[in-house]
C-alpha cells in the first residue's frame, strides 16, 4: 500500500492536501497541445472529434470541426502546478465537465484546446493575459507566473525541458 499515493509517491515535492491545485500541461512535440487536470500526468484536452475530418482544413480560419474534450496521453508533457482555492477548483471543474459534455466546435486558429484551458482558468478567477493560440505561450505564462517548477514526465524528451 503508497501511503503517498495521493502526492505521486513523493512527498517532499507534491503537497496538495485538498487535492485543489491544477497542472496546466503542454506536449511541446509533434502536433502542439495543451490540456490541464488534477496532476501533472492526468489532464483532458479540446481536439478534433475521432469522426471529424483531421486534414489540412482545421488549420484555415473559416474551417470548423466537431470537437471533443477528452484524457490526454500520460506521457511526452512538460507541467506548471497552479494553486486553487477550493471555490476556484470547483469552478474549473465545472467549466472542464460542461465542455466536455458539449465541447462545441474545433478551430487550430479560435477553438482549440489552449481556449479551453484558457477559459476554464479564466472562469476560475486566475489571470491570464495571453490570447495565443499556442500552447507554449500560456505554458510560458503560467511557468514565469508560478515559477519555473515544472514536472516532466519519463518520456518526455527533446522538447520537453
Amino acid at each position: 500500500m503508497n501511503t503517498y499515493g495521493y502526492v505521486y509517491g513523493n512527498p517532499i515535492i507534491y503537497y496538495d492536501f485538498y487535492g485543489l491545485d491544477k497542472y496546466y500541461r503542454y506536449f511541446p512535440n509533434g502536433i502542439p497541445h495543451a490540456g490541464a487536470g488534477d496532476s501533472p500526468t492526468s489532464s483532458y484536452g479540446r481536439r478534433p472529434s475521432a469522426d471529424s475530418n483531421m486534414g489540412i482544413t482545421t488549420i484555415l480560419p473559416q474551417v470548423y470541426v466537431p470537437a471533443e474534450v477528452s484524457k490526454d496521453p500520460e506521457t511526452g508533457a512538460v507541467s506548471v502546478k497552479v494553486p486553487m482555492t477550493k471555490e476556484q477548483d470547483i469552478i474549473f471543474d465545472a467549466c472542464m465537465l460542461r465542455n466536455t459534455i458539449n465541447p462545441s466546435l474545433y478551430n487550430a486558429r479560435s477553438r482549440n484546446c489552449v481556449d479551453l484551458v484558457r477559459d476554464c482558468f479564466r472562469e476560475a478567477g486566475i489571470e491570464i493575459e495571453t490570447e495565443s493560440m499556442w500552447p507554449s505561450s500560456l505554458y510560458e505564462e503560467l511557468r514565469k507566473k508560478y515559477g519555473s517548477e515544472t514536472q516532466s514526465d519519463s518520456n518526455c524528451s527533446g522538447g520537453c525541458s
